[in-house]
């Protein structure tokens, strides 16, 4: 599924010991290094003992480091088996913080010409790890002034971001506020 970049997920693993004679060991091994880039796991625990019959949990706990959709194996060693080790795969999709706006479109009406007027839309850090952004208007020379022009959210925090604007009522006066959120 989804995975907020730098956010640490768990996951439980079940390892079941299907003798009903032998005690198991099993050791999970250390993960490989060229797929450390793009995501790192660790378990707990890493090496255990499972009576016959029974199951274990291992708890997962995975951290993404680069967006996009990845796999990673992860390989579980049972001493004194014959059989090749284990291969569990952990997939997941990397995706960056997401903001969220209370409105898409703003309107200021009838407002006095060539005096400045404010208006605010609402940005909110709807993702669980924090977000740097950068905004801009598409325009170069604007009618519209942005309060801030680079902001930083923690999950979860909103900021009213102050639009103003100075209109000359001969001319219909339009523009876009860009919003440009690192790993985004």
């Amino acid at each position: 599924g989804d995975c907020f970049i730098r956010y640490p997920y768990e996951q439980m693993l079940t390892i079941t010991n299907v003798s009903s004679v032998v005690r198991t060991k099993f050791e999970i091994l250390p993960q490989l290094k060229q797929t450390k880039s793009v995501g790192t796991f660790e378990t707990e625990p890493s090496i255990a003992v499972i009576e016959p019959g029974d199951s274990m949990q291992v708890k997962v706990r995975l951290i993404a480091q680069k967006l996009g959709p990845f796999k990673v194996p992860m390989t579980i060693n049972v001493a004194g088996s014959k059989e090749p080790p284990l291969q569990a795969v952990l997939a997941f999709n990397t995706i960056g913080p997401k903001i969220a706006l209370d409105l898409t479109e703003m309107r200021w009406g009838n407002i006095e010409c060539l005096k400045d007027a404010a208006n605010s839309i609402k940005l909110t850090n709807v993702g669980l790890t924090t977000a740097s952004m950068r905004m801009f208007l598409k325009m170069a020379r604007s009618n519209y002034r942005l309060a801030v022009r680079e902001l930083v959210l923690d999950a979860g925090q909103s900021y009213d971001l102050e639009v103003t604007a100075n209109l000359d009522d001969s001319v219909v006066c339009k523009d876009e506020i860009h919003v440009v959120v690192d790993e985004g």
